[in-house]
């Protein structure tokens, strides 16, 4: 079955808004990770202040593991909202007959995030 040509500008104008919402979410995921802090970087002072509080019972550092753990789980939502629209971009690719399209717009996202 083929689609008629206002169909298939249809199907492009929202790929195109695909790729547009995969960058900003790829974006707003790159900022998100960026801001994580890893315990172990935290300053002397902190490190020795966090080991003064754990040794009279207070577990600092397994609060600070749940803290990242937490953040970056909050960053899978975003992960998984790229792969979903990825996946439905290549639906509309396939819909439409522009897998080679895809193929180049996805290989033009790729040179996007080595940049």
């Amino acid at each position: 079955m083929s689609i008629d040509e206002a169909r298939r500008l249809e199907i492009w104008r929202l790929r195109g808004e695909l790729r547009q919402l995969r960058s900003t979410w790829r974006r707003e995921l790159q900022f998100h990770l960026s801001h994580i802090e890893e315990p172990i970087s935290a300053g002397w002072l902190e490190r020795q202040f966090n080991a003064a509080v754990a040794s009279i019972g207070v577990d600092r550092e397994g609060e600070a593991d749940r803290q990242v753990y937490g953040k970056i789980t909050e960053g899978l939502l975003q992960l998984s909202l790229i792969e979903y629209a990825m996946r439905l971009d290549q639906v509309f690719a396939a819909a439409s007959d522009a897998c080679r399209a895809f193929e180049r717009t996805l290989a033009d996202e790729l040179v996007e995030l080595r940049s």
